[in-house]
């Protein structure tokens, strides 16, 4: 599995800031549609800059942010190559999405000459030509942009439009991965393995896939696990090795490295003792709450019969059992089942063919179960066959049938489910944009406890999307959502403690919030946590507690924040000496996120 990857997956859920998948960059008069709105305001804090915009404004904003592209401004430029890129505003179309990014290239803007690089090489909206990719990415990686040094240093280990120079690739990889840009580390951990430009050093790729697969990457947590598994640069261990695999299998849901993880966390499990399977399971699953951002709705998880219990959520299914004597009777006896027109049993056959367990995978045969189980108005089945839609997987890619799935499911009472459907109509997934049917369905999630709802229903309050504007009531359901661990809301809550937003202002109680969502890797929480320690404002001050934190937001941010991070991070350091300055930086490496704090 060890391999050079040379550009981040395209389409991959995960991480929003380019270190696990692709990345948006917001510009200021514009709102890209995703999943987390953020809070907006002013005062000491810093806060987001995401304005909110109406569905009805939406046309006006994107005529607004052609107006200031076609008068030069590079990052409008930028934003509208996105967005023609995406098909996010407007209609997908990569031939403009080109004209747009070489715009802002020409004119220096760093962004726009990595994804103009990267539309070279991937031969988008133009011929593929790697020579042309490799002249827009060298130019932003020299002004420090992190995917691009990346994509540069693919493109010398790999040999694509230059001579292969696996010394070079490794200087690429290390600017890019000590930014904290999780493909390079685990490149760089490849080429340490390798010996590839660099001496060989078990313990060395440990440490850098390691770095990657906190941070989400499936290929660098398959890799840690081999090894572990092999005990090469680190002590042999079955039950970490089998921890690393099953979060790679459960991060990536499909495709070559979920298929060669499945196989290896079975092959290790059958070195386990039942307890010692238990906890590395729980671990996982620890893992995947500490990280609701790269939880993936996987088809398949929500399998449990819920219409007899409408007020129940679905948790995830933990990583399938290591394979026992009896699973192909289980099976047998599912399948009959299954025929003999039992809605649950159809349900999870077809999650068995989506997951491979214990049956070849396939899509389309898992499809087929779930719309018989569906067309007898099972909720957990109407759910995973809108995910098939969603996803494309067995179907053609549908959002519109994936919504009415979805819908089904939600009728019924199924919290994520309705809180899908809410942020289908908040993105106008397969719907029309409507903020009030967003703000109804993840009321209705909300209510039963599903906290990526609680915190979407805060965002609609304080910025009246589809409700009137309500600060308490945003609050409300930011505490609600943090207390079950949810790091957006524990930054959002710790930030309206400290401006004294609804709540009588106090820096102690937000520096309490805005520390259990940086120690779970929330940059926005890591950043004014770190400005807290820096003003001393509801604890002791301490320089280089500030810089650590500080360091670590930049290290997960995409820009506009980015930028902002790396000044305030240096007008830190401008108060320090160097071995406070060295001290800051050992605790920002041997930082790792730390499981929900309630």
């Amino acid at each position: 599995m060890k391999r050079i990857e040379a550009q981040p997956k395209e389409g991959r859920t995960g991480v929003s800031d380019g270190k696990a998948g692709s990345r948006w960059r917001l510009a200021p008069g514009v709102t890209v549609l995703g999943l987390w709105l953020l809070l907006i305001g002013g005062g000491g804090w810093t806060q987001p800059q995401v304005p909110t915009v109406s569905g009805a404004s939406l046309a006006g904003e994107v005529a607004a942010l052609k107006r200031r592209a076609e008068q030069g401004d590079a990052q409008a430029q930028y934003q509208l190559g996105l967005m023609y890129s995406e098909g996010q505003g407007v209609a997908r179309d990569e031939t403009e999405a080109m004209q747009w990014y070489r715009k802002a290239a020409e004119q220096g803007f760093a962004p726009a000459q990595n994804d103009l690089g990267s539309m070279y090489a991937r031969g988008r909206g133009v011929d593929q030509d790697y020579a042309e990719a490799l002249r827009w990415y060298r130019k932003a990686a020299e002004q420090g942009e992190a995917q691009a040094q990346s994509s540069l240093g693919a493109m010398y280990a790999l040999g694509q439009g230059v001579v292969q120079d696996d010394v070079e690739a490794v200087r690429w990889f290390r600017k890019a991965a000590e930014q904290g840009f999780a493909l390079a580390q685990s490149n760089l951990g490849t080429m340490y393995a390798e010996g590839r430009g660099v001496a060989q050093d078990g313990a060395e790729a440990a440490r850098w896939y390691r770095q990657a697969a906190e941070l989400g990457l499936a290929e660098a947590q398959y890799n840690l696990g081999e090894l572990y598994e092999q005990g090469k640069g680190l002590p042999r261990d079955a039950a970490e090795a089998y921890y690393w695999f099953a979060l790679a299998a459960t991060i990536e849901p499909a495709g070559e490295v979920h298929n060669e993880a499945v196989k290896s966390r079975d092959r290790v499990a059958a070195q386990l003792i039942p307890a010692q399977l238990a906890e590395a399971q729980k671990r996982v699953l620890a893992w995947l709450k500490a990280h609701p951002s790269l939880k993936p709705i996987a088809a398949g998880w929500a399998m449990e019969d819920l219409s007899s219990r409408p007020s129940a959520q679905s948790p995830p299914s933990p990583p399938p059992a290591p394979p026992d004597t009896g699973e192909a009777d289980a099976v047998s006896a599912l399948r009959k089942r299954a025929e003999q027109g039992v809605a649950q049993a159809q349900n999870d056959l077809g999650a068995r063919y989506t997951q491979g367990r214990g049956l070849p995978q396939d899509y389309v045969e898992a499809v087929k179960w779930y719309r018989r189980a569906a067309e007898q108005g099972y909720a957990g089945a109407h759910y995973n066959l809108g995910n098939m839609y969603l996803r494309g997987s067995g179907v053609p890619r549908d959002n519109a049938e994936a919504m009415k799935w979805y819908r089904g499911a939600a009728e019924q009472g199924l919290a994520v489910a309705q809180f899908n459907l809410g942020l289908a109509y908040l993105k106008a997934q397969g719907v029309s944009r409507d903020e009030p049917e967003a703000a109804k369905w993840f009321r209705r999630a909300a209510e039963q406890g599903h906290a990526d709802a609680q915190h979407s229903l805060g965002v609609m309050f304080i910025n009246a999307l589809g409700v009137p504007k309500d600060d308490a009531e945003g609050a409300e359901w930011f505490s609600r959502a943090a207390v079950q661990g949810h790091p957006h809301a524990q930054t959002q809550l710790g930030l309206m403690y400290a401006e004294g937003r609804a709540m009588p202002q106090d820096n102690v109680e937000a520096m309490k919030w805005l520390g259990r969502a940086a120690e779970q890797g929330d940059a926005q929480g890591q950043f004014n946590l770190g400005l807290g320690y820096f003003r001393g404002q509801g604890v002791p001050q301490d320089y280089v507690e500030a810089h650590k934190w500080v360091s670590l937001a930049f290290s997960r941010a995409a820009e506009p924040d980015r930028k902002r991070y790396g000044e305030a991070r240096e007008a830190i350091a401008g108060k320090m000496s160097r071995p406070q300055i060295t001290e800051a930086q050992r605790r920002a490496d041997e930082w790792r996120p730390k499981p929900v704090k309630q």
